[in-house]
């Protein structure tokens, strides 16, 4: 769609018009010399020429509007892991669904076991199933996008990647299960997501996060230990409330020596428990004993600095220096970063030999900083 708008109201642009016509009419009023038929043709020319003129001066602005209907997106995703190898009857309905979904949206399809692959398949030997990674490209991708829903062709079974109810995309869109296989659910206890920093300082505590799904238990009471090696560190005994409940738990370790330590963490089994190999799961934090040095650089005292260095204190993996730039004497190398408080221009030869060191560099200026 074309469009026309100007600065001031579109009627103006009348007296564009009117200004051009009495500009020339007053302009070939008396004319005698030229003929009648080209004292108008000039007179037509004169008055279109001046309300062009005129209404530019409007500042108009023409624009051009291109509408595209883009249709909803589906997406329809078949598991493809070995445990719905029984059932083959998944492969020929999503094919139906698709054809009957194709003339009111855009479906995008997939299949998923502990890989993503785009397209349906008869091939159903996964190893595992992932739903969190399947999530996690439908986010990547599809996120913003006029994404209306997913549909997923599942046994209702996972055994890699976090529980998929918890991902953000799960929140945000709505999701449909057609059901596959044996859709009976057995009783289980199930380590789902262990959550912890891989690399951690000497002397420091760090949080680990344990996150398990519980099936077809409730009533009963489960122990949950965080062992370091084979000692025991912390042991915790939850009941379970609810026939499918999600419980959420925290440890907190102790990084009492260097190297690579090796956590395991282990959920106790229920009565009548079918599988106990998804209750213990192990993982390593390696423990490191460098520091980031700080180095904060001044020419006089100011109370700014202190405030600074208290701040920069209450984190312990910061190594805090403090020095006069007068008796300073070292080598700018041996720290990750420089705080030069209040430079002023008669230390502009120290301020790059700072810029042409390796450290990075964070200056704050006064007011009698150099520009």
């Amino acid at each position: 769609m074309f469009s026309i708008t100007t600065e001031l109201p579109i009627y103006y642009s009348v007296l564009c018009i009117l200004l051009g016509v009495v500009y020339a009419y007053f302009l070939y009023r008396r004319n005698k010399f030229l003929s009648k038929k080209l004292t108008a043709l000039l007179f037509v020319f004169r008055a279109l020429v001046v309300s062009v003129l005129s209404f530019l001066l409007l500042n108009p602005l023409s624009s051009v509007t291109n509408t595209i209907e883009k249709r909803p997106i589906i997406i329809l995703a078949q598991d493809a892991s070995f445990s719905t190898f029984s059932d083959s009857s998944d492969y020929q309905n999503l094919i139906n669904l698709k054809n009957k979904l194709s003339s009111d949206f855009d479906v995008i399809t997939y299949n998923y076991s502990d890989q993503i692959k785009e397209g349906f398949t008869t091939d159903k030997t996964g190893n595992s199933t992932n739903i969190s990674h399947l999530l996690d490209e439908v986010d990547l991708k599809y996120s913003g996008r006029n994404l209306t829903g997913v549909v997923l062709s599942w046994d209702g079974l996972y055994n890699q990647g976090s529980n998929p109810l918890s991902h953000k995309i799960a929140k945000s869109i709505p999701f449909y299960t057609i059901p596959l296989g044996d859709t009976s659910v057995l009783k289980d206890v199930r380590i789902s997501e262990i959550q912890h920093n891989e690399i951690s300082f000497l002397g420091n505590t760090a949080p680990v996060k344990v996150n398990i799904q519980t099936e077809k238990c409730k009533g009963e009471y489960i122990t949950i230990k965080l062992f370091s090696e084979w000692k025991l560190i912390e042991s915790k005994k939850i009941k379970i409330n609810s026939n499918s409940e999600f419980i959420k738990t925290n440890f907190t370790i102790k990084n009492s020596s260097l190297g690579l330590h090796k956590y395991k963490v282990v959920v106790s089994s229920v009565s009548n428990e079918k599988s106990i190999e998804n209750n213990s799961r192990s993982f390593y934090v390696e423990v490191l004993d460098s520091k980031y040095k700080i180095l904060i650089l001044y020419d006089a005292i100011h109370p700014d600095i202190s405030a600074i260095k208290s701040v920069l204190d209450k984190n312990k993996n910061y190594e805090i220096v403090k020095e006069k730039l007068s008796e300073f004497n070292s080598n700018y190398d041996k720290y990750n970063l420089v705080i030069y408080f209040a430079f002023s221009d008669n230390k502009l030869e120290e301020l790059e030999k700072l810029k042409s060191s390796d450290v990075s560099l964070l200056l704050l200026v006064g007011p009698n900083s150099v520009s």
